[in-house]
């Protein structure tokens, strides 16, 4: 009975150090997909982020100096995007916000924030019209170890602001789109960090399992 148990556990611990190994080499395969719809031209003046960071999203964990860097280069380049930092977190970093929405929104977005606020004022008689556009907010990276946000916002916000087309246009002719990228920009500094010294260039592609 003792050898039945030995032999059933060696067999769990082999089967588990294999999924270990097995769940990395399919996330490289993911990777061969798109992290943008397909079906859609992009300006070429504006960088995706595996331009600008020199590495394939996903590839390792993005630094979050490089993330803010990026955030201001595509304010920098797009029409429709205001750069913002809306506060310092405890360690003095930026968290960063952008405003994307078409140009003649961004134009009037002070006229655009006084509406909004106005309707949560009863005696304001202000009323929701056609011509005011939704404002959403699209927040990542609240917990420090969430390592797959920064990966994500990166290519949302790369999408809003170098889509091209009919369906982009309407999504931003009809809203306001408040991006935070990384809400806690120390855990997230921290994590990737901790990846970047831990990670190897040679990847591991034979293991040996002794028990």
């Amino acid at each position: 009975m003792k050898f039945l148990k030995k032999n059933i556990f060696i067999n769990a611990v082999t089967v588990m150090t294999a999924l270990l190994f097995w769940a990395p080499l399919q996330a490289e395969t993911s990777r061969d997909k798109s992290f943008y719809p397909e079906n859609v031209t992009y300006d070429k003046s504006i960088p995706t982020p595996e331009q600008f960071l020199g590495h394939a999203l996903g590839e390792r964990i993005t630094r979050n100096d490089l993330m803010v860097r990026y955030l201001m280069k595509l304010a920098e380049v797009s029409d429709r995007v205001t750069y913002e930092i809306i506060a310092y977190s405890h360690e003095k970093r930026p968290i960063v916000t952008l405003t994307i929405t078409s140009p003649e929104n961004r134009a009037r977005l002070a006229e655009i924030k006084a509406a909004h606020l106005a309707l949560s004022d009863p005696s304001s008689g202000q009323k929701i019209t056609d011509g005011m556009p939704v404002v959403s907010w699209l927040n990542y990276g609240v917990h420090g170890a969430e390592v797959s946000s920064t990966d994500a916002a990166m290519p949302t916000a790369y999408y809003l602001a170098a889509a091209q087309g009919a369906a982009i246009d309407k999504i931003l002719d009809n809203s306001v789109i408040l991006l935070t990228a990384s809400f806690n920009p120390d855990g997230s500094s921290r994590q990737s960090a901790w990846n970047w010294m831990q990670g190897a260039e040679v990847p591991v592609t034979e293991w040996t399992c002794h028990i």
